[in-house]
């Protein structure tokens, strides 16, 4: 090493010693400050659709989630706590990513999750009872979700049967011919639908519903390219009524070719379940959707007399720029507020700091005539015997492009027993 060189490392190690003895005196002279206040967080997890076949339906139920929580926060939160919700998309990977999901939101400390699909759903029900995390599905019950002896899955509706099942009951209350009507079944392979036909089959004759089942055609759950084979098979049986069980990517493959076939113009109406037609769908369903039929749990944007529709239009205006809240933004933000008052519930009764998804999942059962936000469903009150947030459907029609109501509030035709 040259002397040049030593000269420099001299010069650079007694400057290190002068900076540290700096900072010592200054340490010295700082006072010590204790840490602020830990910033106090309620966690929910929801298990989202951002990618593959069902986004087109769940993008706005994603939307409404994470908007009505900002909107929460924005009003003071949860009794002062902030709302946080946590999401992980599981839309290409299905019910193999809503494990890891599931997972991940155990080890954030969430106090509910959310779901988006039935089957995954169904797989994940004894998880949720071994954790003890609450979930709300955010369609209807299946009976695999049923939890003993008591329940830590919730849904929105009394399930995907009893929704078919109460279609039928109206369109039967409807009927003005002396012969009873005939029904036919289109449904795509996934439990949900499997469940609304077989709902049909079994309770639609308990209830003495009069219907003449005329049979049932399934097309793939997703990649569906042509379903023409089955449409014409099931319209070549002469049903009156065809209840479509699809949504997302398939429903607007099914639509199109219904239309193509000139289906309705056989004399068959079409009513599709409460989770497929929305504003969002109906874009790609174009003119292919008008006169179809749906049974729903919640309003649509045409509902301009409901409170928190009015209120989702600003909200969605606000927050993502858009025009107007389609129908499952604005369900979205009625499922929120109720999960919002079990936590508020449960944060009363134990307290922030030994809040849990047990006490939670106990305080859903103290909900007794709550007002939704703005409105959306009737008042409610859930129990082990009815632990679902809307038991009422009321039913639309595409007119124009738009989903118009064209009956009342409709209590679900019939319980699942094993509910009790």
């Amino acid at each position: 090493m040259s002397t040049r060189q030593k000269g420099f490392k001299r010069i650079t190690l007694g400057l290190v010693a002068v900076g540290l003895s700096l900072a010592l005196l200054l340490a010295a002279a700082i006072p010590v400050c204790e840490a602020g206040p830990e910033k106090r967080v309620i966690k929910v997890g929801h298990h989202v659709g951002l990618t593959g076949p069902l986004a087109s339906t769940y993008v706005h139920v994603t939307y409404g989630v994470n908007d009505f929580a900002r909107y929460t926060n924005e009003h003071g939160g949860i009794n002062g706590v902030e709302l946080k919700v946590i999401w992980y998309d599981v839309g290409k990977t299905l019910d193999a990513g809503t494990i890891s999901a599931h997972k991940r939101f155990k080890e954030a400390g969430v106090v509910f999750e959310i779901m988006s699909l039935s089957t995954a759903t169904e797989m994940l029900a004894p998880r949720w009872q071994k954790d003890e995390i609450p979930a709300l599905f955010v369609v209807g019950y299946t009976p695999a979700m049923i939890t003993q002896p008591i329940r830590w899955v919730f849904t929105f509706c009394s399930g995907h049967g009893p929704m078919a099942v109460t279609f039928m009951k109206w369109a039967k209350d409807n009927w003005t011919e002396e012969r009873p009507p005939k029904i036919g079944f289109m449904i795509y392979d996934h439990s949900s639908a499997w469940d609304e036909l077989n709902g049909a089959r079994e309770w639609a004759p308990k209830l003495g519903l009069g219907f003449e089942f005329v049979g049932y055609e399934v097309v793939p759950f997703a990649g569906t390219l042509d379903t023409s084979t089955e449409w014409l098979r099931l319209a070549a049986k002469n049903p009156d009524w065809i209840y479509v069980g699809a949504c997302g990517s398939t429903l607007v493959t099914l639509s199109k070719d219904a239309a193509r076939l000139g289906i309705q113009e056989k004399g068959i109406k079409i009513c599709n379940c409460g989770y497929g037609v929305d504003e969002i769908v109906l874009k790609p369903m174009g003119e292919s959707a008008e006169g179809w039929y749906a049974v729903r749990l919640h309003p649509s944007a045409t509902d301009q007399e409901v409170p928190g529709v009015r209120l989702a239009h600003e909200m969605i205006k606000r927050y993502r720029g858009l025009d107007e809240a389609c129908s499952h933004y604005i369900a979205a933000c009625g499922i929120s507020s109720t999960i919002i008052e079990a936590i508020r519930l449960a944060m009363e009764k134990v307290g922030y700091e030994n809040l849990n998804g047990r006490a939670v999942r106990d305080a859903m059962m103290t909900i007794k005539d709550f007002t939704p936000f703005g409105e959306v469903f009737p008042p409610v009150t859930i129990t082990e015997n009815r632990p679902y947030v809307c038991p009422y459907f009321r039913m639309y029609q595409v007119r124009e492009g738009r989903i118009w109501r064209v009956s009342d509030w409709l209590e679900s035709a019939f319980h699942f027993p094993e509910l009790g």
